[in-house]
C-alpha cells in the first residue's frame, strides 16, 4: 500500500506537541493525554465514514461491523491478495443507491436501510457533494449533513454529522458528543456545560459542542478524542458510572 496513504490516513505528519500547545491547562485532558499518548484522527474517506456512523446508530462496536462487513460483501468488491483472507471493498454510493429494501435489510441495517439507501441516492446524483463539502467551513458543512437542518441527508444528526466531519474532513474544531462525553461532561466540565438528563436535544447539543470550542479551540477535536479515550479506557480511573 502506498505510504503516502497510509501516512495521510493516521495523520502522521501533525505534529502532537504543537497541538497540545495550544490547548489551556487542563487538568483531565493533560492526564489522558500521559496516559495514553500518540492517539491521532484518522483520515477516512468521506462516503464510507457518512454510512458508516450511520450504521452506528444504537449500535454496538460487535454490530457496527457486522453491518459493514455484509454491506461491503454484497456491494463491494472483492480485494484479491496473497494473504489468507477474504476482504472486500467498501461498497460506491451507485450500487447502494439501486438496492432495495429488501437486500440492505438482508445486511442487518434494520431502520437504518432508509438512511443509507436515501445519503446513497443523494451522493450518487451529486445532490450531495462530500468532496466539495469538505472544503468548505466547519459550521456550513454541519448544516448541510445534520438533516432537518439541510434536508440532504435522512437519519443523520449533530453528533453522526461531527463524527463524519472530525475523521473524514478533518474538520478539527469538531466535538462529537455521545454517551461517553456526556459522562465526561457531567463529571469534570458540568460548570462550563450544564446538562440535565442523559439525552441532549440538538439546541443542547450545539450549545455543548461550542463551549467546547471556544475551551479547547480549533484544536478540539483532538481534546474529544483524548477525553473520550481516557472514559473508555480500562487502564484509566475515570470510567465513573453517572
Amino acid at each position: 500500500m502506498d505510504k503516502d496513504f497510509l501516512s495521510n490516513y493516521f495523520a502522521t505528519t501533525e505534529n502532537l506537541e504543537s497541538i497540545f500547545r495550544t490547548f489551556p491547562n487542563d487538568e483531565v485532558l493533560q492526564d489522558s493525554r500521559k496516559r495514553l499518548p500518540g492517539l491521532r484522527l484518522l483520515n477516512q474517506d468521506p462516503w464510507e465514514s457518512l454510512i458508516s456512523f450511520v450504521c452506528s446508530i444504537n449500535c454496538n462496536i460487535p454490530s457496527i461491523k457486522n453491518k459493514i462487513e455484509k454491506i461491503s460483501r454484497k456491494y463491494g468488491r472483492r480485494i484479491y491478495s496473497d494473504l489468507d483472507l477474504s476482504a472486500y471493498s467498501f461498497p460506491d454510493p451507485e450500487p447502494l443507491a439501486r438496492a432495495s429494501q429488501k437486500d440492505l435489510m438482508s445486511c442487518s441495517l434494520g431502520f437504518r436501510w432508509r438512511y443509507v439507501k436515501f445519503i446513497a441516492e443523494q451522493v450518487a446524483s451529486g445532490d450531495l457533494d462530500l468532496n466539495l463539502l469538505s472544503k468548505n467551513e466547519y459550521h456550513y458543512a454541519m448544516e448541510q449533513l445534520v438533516s432537518n437542518i439541510s434536508g440532504k441527508t435522512l437519519g443523520v444528526g449533530p453528533k453522526v454529522a461531527d463524527c463524519t466531519l472530525l475523521y473524514s474532513m478533518h474538520k478539527t474544531e469538531a466535538f462529537p458528543i455521545d454517551i461517553w462525553i456526556l459522562r465526561c461532561m457531567k463529571l469534570y466540565y458540568d460548570k462550563m456545560a450544564p446538562i440535565e438528563g442523559r439525552s441532549l436535544t440538538q439546541k443542547s447539543y450545539f450549545s455543548i459542542s461550542e463551549s467546547m470550542r471556544k475551551r479547547f479551540g480549533k484544536y478540539a477535536g483532538y481534546a474529544q478524542l483524548y477525553l473520550y479515550a481516557m472514559m473508555r479506557s480500562p487502564i484509566t480511573r475515570y470510567r465513573e458510572p453517572v
